[in-house]
């Protein structure tokens, strides 16, 4: 019934389900996309538009899979938009390499069979902007980035955005706007 899904925007990814928009490519025998419904666990499948090649761009919300759930935390490192394929789920985790280690030892622990497809280390060129930054200042603006923080109306708040990372509000305040001022002192400057 599905030969590809791949998340193109992830609204929403916690305990309580996830909401986001996929590009879904079908098997040629299946008609009806609402087919998916009972076996991805998805509670909304809406079709937004079907492109020329028979693919469809929908807006999909789910039930949390409890495997996952842990993985919204920063503890595990962050993860980028999953791909569904006929034969398996790739999940793209970037993080410290301690974070990496403790998501590899949760997906064992769990019983989830998992092949590491490639691990490298992220390198920065020195004149990049993030490189200026503390490690706790890039960590926090860029967790603020991906949850949403910036967005206009924000996807999650200073409370949540601190609890995920461990620190108190005035710690994630401070982090912030030293990071931005840091930021935009090379940006005007």
């Amino acid at each position: 019934m599905l030969d590809s899904w791949k998340i193109i925007q992830r609204f929403k990814s916690d305990r309580h389900g996830f909401a986001a928009i996929g590009h879904i490519r079908l098997r040629p025998n299946t008609r009806d996309p609402s087919e998916l419904m009972r076996h991805l666990n998805l509670t909304k499948l809406q079709v937004l538009t079907r492109l020329k090649d028979g693919s469809l761009i929908a807006y999909i919300t789910g039930k949390a899979d409890p495997t996952w759930v842990e993985f919204t935390s920063g503890k595990y490192g962050y993860q980028l938009a999953p791909e569904l394929t006929r034969s398996c789920m790739r999940k793209t985790f970037v993080g410290t390499r301690t974070q990496l280690k403790r998501a590899l030892s949760l997906l064992e622990k769990t019983g989830t069979s998992f092949k590491i497809i490639s691990a490298s280390e992220a390198r920065f060129e020195p004149d990049s902007l993030l490189m200026s930054l503390s490690e706790s200042q890039r960590k926090t603006i860029t967790e603020a980035y991906s949850s949403g923080y910036f967005d206009f109306p924000r996807k999650t708040n200073s409370k949540k955005l601190a609890k995920s990372l461990g620190i108190s509000k005035p710690t994630l305040s401070e982090h912030l706007r030293k990071a931005e001022k840091n930021l935009l002192a090379q940006i005007l400057s």
